[in-house]
């Protein structure tokens, strides 16, 4: 930024006259920058207070306006050191660390590159390039290469050295440089030092100088060059003085988070600032906290107190610059992926990753050996990945590998996301998804497909202690080697809801679409279990084992076991509640749709076109209790309504061929209830209405409840029929009335 023909301030004219009299050479070109930037450079003794954030005017490459507005108070600061420490100054600090103390790893220590804000600057930028944002540096950035220099200071023709750094000038004798006019002798900004304004005699910079308030933009503005809108870059200012933030506690929250920080520092205890570090730690030692920096002269981790600028405290703390970066949005490219759940994984902060709408993330190695082969980082932090329609698959060559493995801090949210083709293989659990403890979200019509294991669970494995919520999301088509092909709940908690579905899976042995295990805990609302399959031993839909199942307003249908429980299997110590839920079309030995051996309830249910041997609508075995309260149990495609031992009709039950030993009053056995097929009759799941002539048509009681299995009201008094009770119908459907009006035409 240049310009002409201003006159100097006063003290600018002072400070002119004390360079004539020492004998330095002017520069070229007059220049606008208030007087007290000015001093600060040109006086030694002049140092700056601390203040509030101030953001550079200053544009970070491109066409430079011709006239410069001048920075506003507060006094900026600045560094002043060279490539070596000051006489006197010690650079190794304290030497003893508490068993508490906090380093940031992999914060690679850089060597002072024409500058120490650049060097520091680019120790931050390399550490994040080596945290999955690995186009900020070319090749590897943990050291410090060609490609590491280019990035803090470019050298060669026409670059950040021969154009700013030559000539070489050092305090009190500013040389001019191609900062000063004319315009467009100098390069395109290409480095941190370029945006950072390091060695510019147009801003008062010697060699290797820069001021505070041009660190953070450099550091943006070179991201966001390199990047342009995949990277969402935000910086700040802290002041350890004044209303502006820096203390003890947010320190460490940033250094907690993963986050290093620039620091402006008096590295000699006279009171001002002359150094920018790298800060990447703290402990507390005797009382006292202390920092942990890079120093740019070399590659330790020092140790110095947290303080102020002071006079006598060497070291002190002028201000910090703060960076955070995160995805705009993640690049149709499965190395991309990984970087960025690394990334969101290690900033210590909630995260979203926007997915490139409709891209296929194709797994092809093995990240990391977390309970098995995972090929995406392991979930230990909140994370939200926003699919768009995006894919997340193992590719058929690669080895065997699950997609995500989600730890007990880990909360996981798959939203508009399909996770497909994971194998878990020995005896390593969850095709497509582990949770460890953690918690895991589908929504927005997420999917887990087409995943298998050789142990439990195909599509999802749900630990103890985790959660796992389905919201108009769907498992499906996954396979299981042993038990649960959908989903293995041990010991977990399981909710869908929404219309969310488990279809199609298949397990060996139990559970074809859930297996739900030691003390777990499956809720089913406004959703659909359909067409899965338990080959050889319990539970088609849902096998039941020591643990609860709930249904509400659901839809058990099309599923198949070659032994208990085509529907639900209920093992003893178990218990299934269903209310307004439909049980149909599944096939068993014993027990179609329901077989038990611990405690069923059924409230306002419809059993029906089941099939099996022993049972076709339910098979309660010797000493087990199954209730029946408003419920339809009839027209079993193959067998008895109610088989086994009796069952306890709590009233306003209906059977078709008098099994279920109906008895209560308002029953109805032996009576054809006249439903029609599975369908879509509204609602989110499919349903048997009562034809018109239903026998079950106002005859049972609501017993408070309000509304069907599809959110209709209930109870809807049917006129010429006489009400059993409070006009409710019996089964999951209440039957509508309709007002048809006549067309008139004229």
């Amino acid at each position: 930024m240049k310009s002409q023909g201003r006159l100097f301030s006063l003290l600018g004219l002072v400070v002119v006259m004390a360079l004539i009299v020492l004998g330095g050479g002017l520069p070229a070109v007059a220049r606008s920058q208030p007087a007290v930037r000015a001093a600060l450079t040109l006086g030694e003794a002049a140092r700056a207070v601390p203040g509030p954030a101030i953001s550079s005017p200053f544009p970070a490459s491109g066409a430079l306006p011709q006239e410069a507005p001048a920075r506003d108070t507060p006094p900026d600061a600045q560094s002043t050191t060279g490539p070596t420490p000051p006489p006197g100054v010690d650079v190794v600090g304290a030497l003893a660390t508490s068993q508490a103390a906090v380093v940031i790893p992999d914060v690679p220590a850089y060597i002072w590159h024409h500058g120490c804000g650049p060097t520091a600057a680019g120790m931050i930028v390399g550490y994040w390039d080596t945290q999955g944002f690995d186009d900020l540096v070319p090749g590897d950035a943990s050291t410090q290469t060609a490609a590491v220099d280019a990035m803090m200071a470019t050298e060669g023709p026409a670059s950040n050295y021969t154009d700013y750094c030559q000539p070489i000038d050092s305090y009190p004798t500013l040389l001019p440089d191609k900062s000063e006019l004319p315009l467009g002798d100098e390069h395109a900004d290409d480095c941190v030092a370029d945006y950072m304004k390091t060695s510019q005699s147009y801003h008062y910079n010697y060699y290797g100088w820069s001021w505070f308030s041009d660190v953070g933009p450099a550091m943006e503005n070179y991201v966001n060059a390199l990047a342009g809108s995949d990277y969402a870059v935000t910086v700040g200012n802290l002041f350890m003085a004044g209303s502006s933030g820096l203390n003890w506690d947010s320190f460490r929250a940033e250094m907690d988070a993963g986050q290093p920080m620039v620091l402006l520092v008096d590295t000699d205890g006279s009171g001002g600032t002359d150094h920018f570090v790298t800060a990447v730690g703290y402990d507390v030692v005797g009382g006292i906290q202390k920092y942990a920096c890079l120093n740019t002269w070399d590659t330790g981790v020092h140790w110095f107190d947290f303080a102020p600028l002071a006079s006598g405290q060497p070291w002190g703390i002028y201000g910090a610059i703060t960076f955070h970066i995160e995805l705009s949005s993640v690049p149709c490219d499965a190395d991309a992926l990984i970087g960025a759940i690394n990334v969101a994984n290690s900033d210590g902060e909630a995260d979203t990753l926007d997915l490139t709408a409709g891209c296929t993330y194709t797994l092809t190695g093995v990240d990391n050996g977390t309970d098995g082969p995972n090929g995406l980082p392991s979930i230990t932090s909140e994370i939200i990945l926003n699919g768009n329609g995006a894919t997340i698959e193992r590719s058929d060559t690669a080895p065997d590998l699950r997609i995500f493995h989600v730890g007990a801090e880990g909360h996981l949210t798959l939203n508009a996301l399909t996770v497909s083709n994971g194998r878990a293989s020995g005896s390593f659990a969850g095709g497509g998804i582990l949770n460890d403890g953690g918690t895991v979200s589908l929504t927005g019509n997420s999917a887990v497909s087409g995943n298998d294991t050789a142990a439990d669970g195909g599509g999802i494995f749900n630990g103890s202690g985790s959660t796992l919520t389905l919201i108009d999301s769907t498992v499906s088509g996954n396979t299981a080697d042993r038990d649960g092909g959908g989903i293995f709940n041990d010991g977990g908690l399981v909710t869908l809801t929404e219309d969310s579905a488990i279809s199609d899976n298949r397990a060996t042995i139990s559970g074809g679409g859930v297996k739900n295990d030691n003390g777990g805990v499956v809720k089913v609302i406004d959703s659909t279990i359909r067409d899965n399959v338990a080959a050889t031993v319990d539970g088609g839909g849902i096998d039941n084992y020591n643990s609860t199942v709930q249904l509400i307003d659901s839809t058990v249908s099309g599923n198949s076991t070659g032994r208990d429980g085509g529907g639900i299997d209920n093992f003893e110590g178990s218990t299934v509640e269903l209310t307004h839920s439909t049980v149909s079309s599944n096939t068993a030995e014993y027990g179609g749709g329901i077989a038990n051996q611990g405690v069923v309830r059924l409230t306002h249910s419809t059993l029906s076109h089941n099939s099996a041997a022993s049972g076709g609508g339910i098979h309660n075995f010797a000493l087990r209790t199954v209730e029946l309260t408003n419920t339809i149990v009839a027209s079993q495609t193959l067998g008895v309504d109610c088989g086994g031992d009796p069952v306890t009709s709590n009233g306003h039950n209906l059977d078709s061929d008098g099994t279920c030993g109906l008895t209560a009053p308002g029953d109805l056995p032996d009576t054809d209830p006249l439903l029609g097929p599975l369908q879509d009759n509204g609602g989110p799941t499919e349903t048997h209405a009562l034809l018109p002539a239903s026998p079950a048509i106002d005859a049972g009681r609501c017993s408070g409840f309000t509304a069907d299995q599809r959110g209709r009201v209930r109870p809807v008094d049917n006129p010429g029929v006489d009400n059993v009770d409070d006009g409710c119908d019996i089964g999951a459907v209440e039957r509508q009335l309709y007002l048809y009006l006549p067309l008139i035409l004229r």
